[in-house]
């Protein structure tokens, strides 16, 4: 019979016993009941405590064991997690109790802190020795979560441990290799890891790739695109355009969705140096070449945007009729709204039945409607000089016509081939910079043109270009000069360039020349995280309140997409402690970059900063808001900006709806209830003609984002395999500086990223004959209905309006001459009797709940869930998972053995005519029939 103790008293005699016999055993059942009597037995943890600490004591693990439970609920964990390794096999990680749970955390929390500070430390000597104790602890839980099967446990404590043996061996023990290796690519992109560790996490996971016997050699390349390793990404190129040629054509769509100019250059120039084994191969090889220049994807999403467009031009007419074009910011907003609206469409039809109307802008608003022209034919690369030519400079030198259209030509140019950078177009750029030298309109166009044209090239000799019109100190040609020097050398971190931009900002009197530049240096350091903290400080500390509006956005582009938690810290200390109110906006502003992977984090992040007294940070809130829950609904996200667009200041209202409609975005009823009652909001508040200004700009603008594209465009940050998408993330900061020069909202449309799946075969064309399913009702993820066309014939059928005071005399005068008093009652026109009996008679519409889409089809990024891929087609793709972008695909065999026996059975049960009976030719009887 078990006896149930109410006290240790009795024990905690036996243990001051001077018997060693006695003493042990009581050490042992003090150590059982701990838990419950630690309370008493802490009266004598000092003697438990020297026992524990002498190694010649035979029992000492035992005191070590039971000094450890006595601390632990004393809370003293540090002295409990010491005194638990050295209670050698008393302390078994292996059990389910709090004291050991909290410990061996504890004790893994201590392990990873020394492990960090030894990877980061640069001498040897500065190395911290690790308790071997603590090591083995550390050995034993790795052990136990192999023996689990807790591989994914594994793994995060190998990374957090900088323990890259541990992450090879989790990963190899597994079952399923390829799921593992992509999970921890997944940690890789959005756990916040130092960029160094990270590589060689990435570089881990290339080698346990390539050991696998089936090669996913589209998870290899975009480690090695993570790597910047052109040479190995041009060698598997090779060889796959040996063996698998789709394949090879496939990768290079992918690579050049990451929009990283320089890297697609430098395979490029290593695969033409190559030489195929044959004709075909080498026929292959240029093929690839073509698509890594980015050519192709331009050209087949052109076509795409051309042949898919559902805009609607009624609401852009509204807009023209409504409002004044006196007004120079709501005529500009409805420009803006319009390239929007068609961006990458080439459909400027509006602009040219409108000619009338667009002329009247003036100065700064014609050049920028003459560069939303850059919008619209965003991509249209083969016909851009056609198109500008009416405007642009004759032979690089100004014309007579207007300075300002021949700028925001310029500026078209560098749009329309944004991130493409064709020699004739900088050629042409280039020489309209050097002919017009001291037109400053033209110089501002020209400098933006060629920084779009050359992103990300890295190009020296056209950041000294640009560098010298910066030193002509005009405020407006060194404001375009400074963007476009940050776009050049976007992501290059260059010292040199740093050094150049940061010293000019200091000696320049011109604020926007000093802004610009700050800008400039986030878009310099874009995606470089840790090497960014030395400028980041510097600027942070800087008097000049611009140059720390700087430093807000270099945090934004530099850890943009990776949720640092020290950045988000920093950040929101400067939104609420900064004494410019620039600098504060931008701090939030830079929230919604870091956090986009993060989308339902932001809400709750800018809550409390959405209902901030400072307008400009209510102004940041929503900004933020918009760029990470772009395209998606989220609650939370809606309820603050419904609430901003209500706001008591004009253009925190303005920012609102700009950001609300990022996030309804290619929203349908289905997906967001609210979005109907959204485009009525706006609606409104253009109609008012009493509406302030600002709020009016924002609304119209915000109608061209919603229908972004011809309704076939989403802002994506990312790529689709999960990479951050350079000239997105570039194009998007540099739109937010609209609030300070409105034609830098052009630049929106780079964030642009067509929704839809194109099928591609071998000869990069696309074929009609690809279809899939999808699994949903059409209208879930169809067009939103067309304003409909008001009916001049309807009008005429209203009937006029009667008063009510009129049938009341009526009635009395009826009464007087003795007839039936009667309610007047108007009869209906007999053409609207018929309308309505018609309408009783329609027959009710069973919509189906799935469609077959074809090549090449919309599908919204939310869609992508419910497409099926169809094993009778034609043509399947050559990566399966793929439903969404640019896809290769390839014959399907089954589907072409079933065509030929189609047609063998075809000629097979074809019926022969019978060989008719022998005659004799007798002319006679032919002409008695005649």
């Amino acid at each position: 019979m078990a006896v149930v103790l109410s006290s240790a008293k009795s024990l905690i005699s036996l243990f001051k016993d001077e018997d060693p016999v006695m003493k042990a055993f009581a050490l042992q059942k003090l150590s059982d009941v701990a838990q419950y009597f630690w309370h008493e037995i802490a009266s004598q943890l000092q003697e438990i405590h020297r026992l524990a600490l002498d190694p010649s004591y035979p029992h000492h693990e035992l005191a070590a064991y039971l000094a450890a439970q006595i601390h632990y609920h004393l809370e003293n964990y540090t002295e409990a997690l010491q005194l638990a390794l050295e209670s050698g096999h008393y302390f078994n990680i292996s059990s389910k109790t709090d004291f050991t749970q909290t410990l061996v955390s504890r004790c893994i929390d201590q392990y990873v802190e020394i492990q960090v500070k030894n990877y980061e430390a640069k001498n040897p000597e500065d190395r911290v020795p690790v308790n071997e104790k603590m090591e083995f602890v550390v050995e034993q839980m790795f052990d136990r979560c192999f023996l689990d099967g807790e591989f994914k446990q594994a793994i995060g404590i190998a990374i957090e441990a900088r323990r890259l043996d541990k992450l090879e061996i989790a990963i190899v023990k597994s079952n399923n290799i390829k799921a593992l290796l992509q999970y921890t690519y997944g940690i890789v992109k959005d756990i916040i890891i130092p960029r160094e560790f990270r590589k060689d996490i990435v570089g881990c996971l290339v080698k346990l790739h390539m050991s696998l016997a089936d090669l996913d050699y589209g998870a290899i390349t975009e480690c090695k695109f993570f790597l910047n390793d052109s040479q190995a990404v041009s060698d598997m190129l090779t060889n796959l355009i040996e063996n698998e040629p789709l394949l090879a054509l496939q990768l290079s769509f992918d690579l050049v969705e990451n929009q990283n100019q320089l890297f697609l250059n430098e395979i490029s120039k290593c695969l033409s140096q190559t030489q195929p084994r044959d004709q075909t191969a080498t026929a292959m090889r240029d093929r690839v070449i073509l698509v890594l220049t980015g050519r192709s994807t331009i050209d087949i999403n052109l076509d795409f945007l051309k042949t898919k467009n559902n805009s609607d031009k009624l609401i852009i007419n509204k807009v023209k009729t409504i409002v004044e074009f006196k007004n120079s910011v709501t005529h500009g907003a409805a420009i803006f709204a319009n390239a929007f609206m068609h961006a990458g469409t080439s459909d400027d039809s509006f602009l040219r039945d409108n000619l009338t109307w667009v002329a009247k802008a003036t100065n700064w608003s014609k050049f920028s409607a003459a560069a939303s022209l850059g919008v619209i034919h965003r991509g249209n690369i083969s016909k851009a000089l056609e198109i500008l030519k009416p405007y642009l400079p004759t032979d690089g030198r100004a014309s007579t016509g207007s300075q300002y259209s021949e700028g925001g030509a310029l500026y078209a140019m560098g749009l329309i081939h944004a991130n493409y950078a064709l020699p004739e177009a900088v050629n042409f750029i280039l020489n309209s910079l050097s002919g017009n030298s001291r037109n400053e309109v033209i110089q501002h166009g020209a400098c933006l043109g060629l920084g779009l044209t050359t992103m990300a090239t890295h190009d020296m000799t056209m950041f000294e270009h640009l560098k010298n019109v910066l030193y002509t100190d005009s405020a407006n040609s060194g404001e375009a000069a400074a963007y476009a020097m940050g776009l050049v050398m976007l992501g290059s971190a260059s010292e040199a360039a740093i050094s150049d931009m940061l010293a000019y900002a200091h000696e320049t009197q011109h604020e926007k020349i000093i802004r610009a530049l700050g800008i400039g240096l986030s878009l310099v350091m874009y995606r470089r995280e840790e090497e960014a903290d030395t400028l980041i400080t510097q600027l942070l500390t800087d008097k000049d309140p611009i140059l720390r509006y700087g430093a807000a956005y270099t945090m934004a582009t530099a850890y943009v997409g990776t949720s640092n938690a020290k950045i988000i810290k920093k950040l929101l200390h400067i939104a609420v402690s900064d004494v410019d109110y620039d600098v504060r906006k931008a701090a939030v502003t830079a929230i919604g970059f870091v956090l986009h992977r993060m989308p339902e984090q932001v809400p709750k992040v800018v809550a409390l900063l959405s209902e901030s007294y400072n307008p400009y940070v209510r102004q940041g809130s929503a900004i933020a808001i918009g760029i990470a829950c772009a395209g998606n609904p989220i609650p939370e996200a809606l309820n603050i900006l419904e609430t901003l667009t209500t706001d008591s200041v004009n253009f925190v209202r303005q920012s609102a709806f700009i950001a609300m409609a990022m996030v309804y975005m290619q929203q349908t009823k289905t997906t967001a209830n609210k979005v109907d009652k959204f485009r009525e909001k706006i609606d409104k508040i253009v109609n008012e003609k009493h509406q302030d200004v600002l709020t009016k700009m924002g609304a119209i603008v915000a109608l061209g984002i919603l229908d972004a594209g011809g309704r076939n465009m989403t802002i994506a940050l990312d790529s689709k395999s999960g990479n951050n998408r350079a000239a997105a993330t570039a194009g998007l900061v540099l739109s937010l500086q609209f609030w300070y020069w409105f034609p830098m909202l052009h630049m929106f449309c780079l964030s642009f990223s067509p929704s839809g799946l194109i099928g591609v075969n071998s000869d990069l064309q696309v074929p009609n004959t690809f279809t899939v399913k999808s699994k949903a009702k059409p209208s879930q993820f169809g067009y939103p209905p067309k304003t409909e066309v008001p009916s001049n014939e309807k009008a005429g059928k209203i009937a006029s309006a009667v008063l009510s005071t009129t049938n009341k005399v009526k009635a009395r005068a009826a009464a007087k001459r003795g007839e039936k008093s009667m309610d007047i009652v108007e009869a209906k026109p007999e053409e609207e009797k018929k309308e309505e009996e018609v309408k009783k008679e329609e027959p009710v519409i069973i919509e189906p709940e799935e469609e077959i889409l074809t090549n090449p089809s919309r599908v919204l990024p939310s869609q992508e869930g419910v497409i099926e891929f169809l094993e009778d087609s034609r043509y399947l793709p050559v990566i399966r998972d793929r439903k969404c972008g640019i896809i290769m695909i390839r014959e399907n065999k089954q589907y072409v053995q079933e065509e030929k026996a189609n047609v063998a059975l075809d000629t097979t049960n074809m019926e022969t005519e019978a060989m008719p009976e022998e005659f004799v030719f007798d002319p006679e009887i032919q002409k008695d029939h005649h």
